[in-house]
């Protein structure tokens, strides 16, 4: 299994506006299409199906990761299909950056950077001072991501 990190933040941001069209999650309606950018984001990385992406997607819903926080998590569209997501859920009385995603036709356009800073502006403003995730030690690209959002990794 590969090596993981934790990674902290505790940083408020001002928003640039990208003009794209973004909205929360809606698990119900999302599911299926989400899935297939989730898939088409990590296929690269790992083996893995796409029924199991959707399942793991699912039960992310579902609490396996914590509460999930919706109004704390986002989807851009590009012509009403989702390319780009970040899910928050509250896993053990913390936020948790469950998923952030990219399809990568979409990549290096700065919307994961984006969905991020609004999902944690958004737990800012429901009065929690920080929020985490889990990145592999080896992911490197990720890791430079998050490192210029401002997470730190955790001791």
């Amino acid at each position: 299994m590969p090596k993981k990190i934790k990674m902290r933040c505790e940083t408020f941001y001002r928003l640039t506006n990208l003009g794209v069209d973004y909205r929360h999650i809606d698990s119900e309606k999302d599911l299926n299409l989400l899935s297939r950018v989730m898939y088409d984001s990590y296929k690269e990385k790992e083996e893995e199906e796409l029924q199991d992406t959707k399942s793991e997607l699912q039960q992310t819903f579902e609490g396996r990761y914590g509460k999930w926080l919706p109004q704390c998590s986002y989807v851009i569209e590009n012509e009403g299909l989702p390319v780009s997501a970040t899910i928050i859920t509250l896993f053990e009385g913390a936020p948790l950056v469950a998923y952030t995603f990219t399809h990568p036709t979409y990549s290096n356009k700065g919307y994961s950077t984006f969905l991020l800073q609004k999902s944690i502006n958004r737990l800012f403003e429901q009065g929690y001072s920080y929020v985490y995730l889990v990145v592999g030690k080896d992911n490197h690209s990720a890791r430079h991501l998050y490192g210029k959002i401002g997470f730190t990794e955790m001791t």
